[in-house]
This record gives structure tokens, sequence and C-alpha cells, in this order.
């Protein structure tokens, strides 16, 4: 795709190398996420993918990542890409939450700051 943005999300553990990577494409709706340094979760659990705009979290799907290989992207977002303030990796049950636990494992945005 042409208009690929990617973001890199950081573990908010500064000694734990875990970190993400998110592809998206925008116009397409499309995207994936490669989750690298990454401890396996057991069966009953999964990381949690989040964007967060104005106040709000809408989940991107839960992962059970096996080494580094990139995943599909569920649930792509549905608000403007302006809008989106910034990802968060959380985790939790395998089949996800509605509301983001308030633990976050890996964060990152567009710009690369985080508020």
């Amino acid at each position: 795709y042409k208009d690929i943005v990617m973001v890199e999300l950081k573990n908010v553990n500064i000694t734990d190398k875990a970190v993400a990577r998110l592809l998206l494409s925008f116009g397409e709706k499309d995207g994936l996420i490669q989750f690298k340094n990454v401890k396996q979760l057991p069966l009953n659990q999964a990381y949690q993918v989040w964007v967060n705009t104005k106040g709000q979290s809408y989940s991107l799907g839960t992962y059970q990542p096996n080494g580094s290989e990139y995943l599909k992207i569920v649930s792509f977002p549905f608000v403007p890409k302006e809008q989106i303030e910034s990802f968060r990796v959380t985790i939790g049950p395998n089949n996800g939450v509605q509301t983001p636990p308030t633990n976050t494992f890996l964060i990152g945005s567009f710009s690369g700051k985080v508020k």
C-alpha cells in the first residue's frame, strides 16, 4: 500500500526489551502488528491492542504471538487517523475485554511522544 504508517510501541518498563511495530494503511483499512521480545503468555491470556482518541479506547484485537512474525490487525480503527492520540498494548484474557485495564504493557504514537 502507498499510505502505510508505522508506529513503534515501546515498553513502559525501560529495562524490558519487549516492543511492537504497527503497520497501518488507513486508505485500505488494513494493518499488521509485529511483537518482538515479548514473553509467551498462558493460553488463557493475550496481548490486546488499543487505539486511544478523545478519552476513548477502542480494541484492535487480541494476539498471542509466537516469535516475531507479523499478525493481521483483526479490527481496524474506525476513527480518523488525525484523531488518534496513542496506541497501547495490555495483557488480559485471550477473548479480550471491552475496556482497557489500567496497566499498560507497550505504548506508542504517530509522533513517538505519548502524553
